[in-house]
């Protein structure tokens, strides 16, 4: 409602009407799971986590949250009590000392705020693999011999056939201190490294890496 004046300088109320459509969606039930597991190649003796995210999606409260894991990474279970709308939360299962590959999956089951009725849902199998190292590297020559201050050129090949990836590797040499650094080199992949020398004595070179 307002007020305005006419011509006559009268004044006049008048209406003017607003409206705002709202629609009843209901109740919505959504728990959505989500799972890390680290490290996702796990090398003997060592430990991996399989890390659980519970997020209520939905506009209702959710109850007896109840998870089981893989019994190859974990036998018992964890339950979260209540999961107000909007909010989240995590669960962590570990398994020590792995000496085989193993395999982590999950039935979730739940219910809504004062509903007998459990829901559930299942998270899929994903494998975690034992760490398989097969870190192989051969050091050659372009030339065998040259005459005092010619240079041959040193390749390092390096052929990475296992499962797992190296980083900041370091080369070096008794001769020539740090020949490369800051190397990477991926599951299944092979590279080839080059450093030019100058030979000024007959000269053998042992590469190491570490």
């Amino acid at each position: 409602r307002y007020s305005s004046q006419d011509a006559n300088g009268t004044l006049i109320e008048q209406n003017l009407p607003a409206t705002a459509d709202i629609a009843f969606t209901g109740e919505k039930v959504d728990l959505r799971v989500n799972r890390t597991i680290t490290p996702e190649v796990v090398r003997r003796g060592k430990e991996v986590s399989v890390i659980y995210e519970l997020v209520n999606q939905g506009n209702v409260k959710l109850t007896n949250i109840v998870v089981r894991e893989n019994r190859l990474i974990s036998t018992r279970t964890q339950t979260v009590a209540t999961l107000e709308p909007g909010a989240s939360t995590t669960l962590t299962f570990t398994k020590q000392n792995v000496t085989a590959n193993l395999s982590s999956s999950a039935l979730v089951t739940y219910r809504k705020e004062g509903e007998r009725q459990t829901r559930q849902l299942s998270v899929e199998a994903v494998d975690v693999l034992l760490a398989r190292p097969a870190l192989q590297f051969e050091l050659t020559s372009d030339k065998t011999q040259v005459n005092i201050g010619e240079t041959a050129m040193l390749t390092l090949t390096l052929r990475n056939a296992g499962n797992i990836s190296y980083s900041n590797i370091t080369v070096t040499d008794p001769k020539l201190g740090d020949v490369f650094t800051n190397v990477q080199i991926d599951a299944g992949q092979t590279r080839e490294l080059q450093k030019e020398v100058t030979i000024n004595e007959t000269t053998t070179y042992a590469f190491t890496l570490k």
